[in-house]
């Protein structure tokens, strides 16, 4: 079999490659990268224990028992493994850093003017209550990049959650916790009761359809209930691969939206925030997020 001159040459190229890369072995060593690569394959085992943890008891929000529930086959989930909840699985330890200690700067920037928007609304909301006993798990959320760390310090970085226990709610709180999709979970939903409120911090913006989630939060409010936002418009399902279709709208086409569909717009401004943003590295995304109070009138 003969080769042409360009398949030669390539292939000379290839080789030269795999000379070089043998002898820049010794120096990669020194430099720690070895080291480095087993540290994240320490920390990679941490976050998944801490995951095992997350999910040892599932069968809590299913009303079944293990035995039950391990036979169930909608409950085993997708062993597919080029899905695409796999493909996010390398950034599900992110938002839990933003959720306690380590995204406090995120969350105040993100959370505060929420927060405040209810309280002008409803006053006697109870305050905040905190627990000494805190930091009991620790996982590593930055070590899936290897992009613009400035040390391995930063890529390495441990967190320790939680700063606030689930378990020091105040008795009788009417809190839950419902995994799914919003327009299935809460399309046939009743209207809530008195001038009630609905938070949506970086939500909208997963709609594959944002008409049906407008009318959805309209339709469970009650008159003068208000919906407070807080969000960027980086549209989840824009060129998906899946056929799916949606819907893009711009900032002031979804306020639009909006007033159409029966809410009075007040209180907006513009907040900037970053989003699962690591403080030690080289890179960060800031965005230039809408905030308004949105009140049912019709």
């Amino acid at each position: 079999m003969s080769f042409t001159q360009e398949q030669i040459e390539e292939e000379q190229v290839h080789f030269a490659n795999v000379i070089a890369t043998f002898q820049q072995y010794a120096p990669y060593a020194s430099l720690g990268y070895t080291d480095r690569i087993s540290a994240v394959d320490h920390a990679i085992f941490v976050n998944a224990e801490f995951l095992n943890h997350v999910i040892a008891s599932p069968e809590i929000f299913s009303g079944q028992d293990g035995d039950e529930q391990e036979d169930d086959p909608e409950l085993k989930g997708n062993d597919q493994e080029d899905s695409d909840d796999n493909r996010g699985e390398g950034s599900s330890s992110t938002p839990c850093a933003i959720d306690f200690i380590e995204g406090k700067v995120e969350r105040d920037v993100c959370y505060e003017p929420m927060k405040e928007a209810l309280i002008q609304h409803f006053s006697d909301i109870p305050p905040e209550e905190r627990t000494d006993e805190i930091n009991k798990h620790t996982i590593y959320p930055y070590i899936h990049s290897y992009s613009n760390n400035p040390n391995s310090d930063a890529l390495l970085r441990p967190i320790s959650i939680p700063d606030v226990l689930p378990s020091s709610l105040p008795e009788g709180a009417d809190f839950s916790l419902v995994a799914g999709d919003f327009e299935e979970i809460y399309g046939g939903s009743d209207p809530l009761e008195g001038d009630g409120g609905d938070p949506s911090e970086g939500q909208w913006d997963a709609a594959k359809n944002i008409v049906n989630y407008l009318r959805i939060i309209h339709s469970i409010l009650a008159p003068g209930g208000v919906w407070i936002n807080l969000g960027p418009l980086l549209w989840h399902w824009e060129g998906n691969t899946t056929n799916d279709p949606s819907v893009e709208l711009t900032l002031d086409e979804v306020k639009a939206l909006a007033r159409k569909i029966g809410f009075e717009i007040s209180n907006e401004r513009t907040i900037d925030t970053t989003y699962t943003n690591n403080a030690q590295s080289m890179l960060g995304y800031v965005y230039h997020a809408a905030f308004w109070t949105a009140t049912k009138i019709v």
